[in-house]
């Protein structure tokens, strides 16, 4: 084959394909979001595996509107029937109008999953209402919010409460002699993936701020703090690795003394270690 040939056949292969376009669409409002950690595909196109326990099935519409019909092939089924022990979740994209976000429990709603034969889901917009969804199955008794995605699918299920920090919360790191390193507002932020993984023999110092605004922290008490402390403590030693928490933000003492505010940023010193 000559040069041209070559050349013409590399460029037909980065041409973008219209999947490629809306998966992008979803991926893109996954990524910004601050919980996410990792993602990877799952098999064929349009399905992902989220943070290791959930998974999203994509699927998308480039009609006009203002209804957009999603065709589910037996194959679809199966997938999701494959992905039934994670947190399962579905996104319909209207074309450039908004992304529907489905529970498989909301789905189930709609159309059958143990279908052998092909199923059918439409989603209808108005302007100003929330989503109106139907199926194979008939109209569903609920409606979807426009902006439920991502939000609902990255904070639901297992990791809301076990996991994450105070709401509206902010955390600092600061690194020893180099001031402020990086601020995060992520409620999963994972302190051994981010303070651990370049820990050597010698244990690490780090000087960790927190802040929240929430309604439900308002002041820095020896219970909220126990609280931080214990999810910090948690965090590092489910991924092997020890740590001692100095309070260096001056506490409360005497009836008189007012109590650190939750919107002022409490600093700790943290000295982490491989547990032996």
């Amino acid at each position: 084959m000559s040069r041209i040939g070559k050349l013409s056949q590399k460029r037909k292969a980065m041409k973008l394909r219209t999947a490629d376009l809306y998966y992008g669409a979803v991926l893109s409002r996954i990524a910004g979001f601050p919980v996410l950690t990792e993602i990877h595909q799952v098999g064929q196109d349009g399905f992902y595996e989220i943070n290791g326990e959930r998974r999203l099935l994509v699927k998308y519409s480039i009609a006009s509107g203002p209804v957009w019909r999603f065709a589910f092939s037996p194959d679809d089924i199966a997938r999701l029937a494959k992905g039934a022990r994670y947190d399962t979740w579905i996104t319909l994209v209207c074309a450039t109008e908004s992304i529907c976000l489905l529970s498989l429990d909301q789905l189930g709603e709609v159309i059958d999953l143990g279908a052998v034969a092909r199923q059918w889901v439409s989603v209808s917009i108005a302007p100003g209402h929330s989503l109106k969804v139907a199926g194979s199955l008939g109209l569903a008794q609920y409606t979807v919010r426009r902006n439920a995605f991502p939000a609902d699918m990255l904070v639901a299920g297992r990791r809301t409460e076990d996991f994450r920090w105070p709401p509206l919360c902010q955390i600092r790191v600061y690194r020893s002699g180099q001031g402020l390193a990086y601020t995060t507002e992520d409620p999963f932020f994972d302190f051994a993936d981010h303070l651990a993984l370049d820990l050597g023999r010698r244990p690490k110092v780090v000087h960790v701020g927190m802040l929240t605004r929430s309604p439900e922290w308002t002041e820095w008490t020896p219970v909220n703090l126990k609280r931080v402390e214990e999810k910090i403590s948690h965090d590092l030693a489910f991924d092997g690795y020890d740590v001692r928490i100095e309070r260096i933000t001056p506490e409360t003492k005497g009836k008189n003394c007012l109590v650190p505010l939750c919107s002022r940023e409490f600093l700790w010193k943290l000295t982490i270690s491989v547990a032996r």
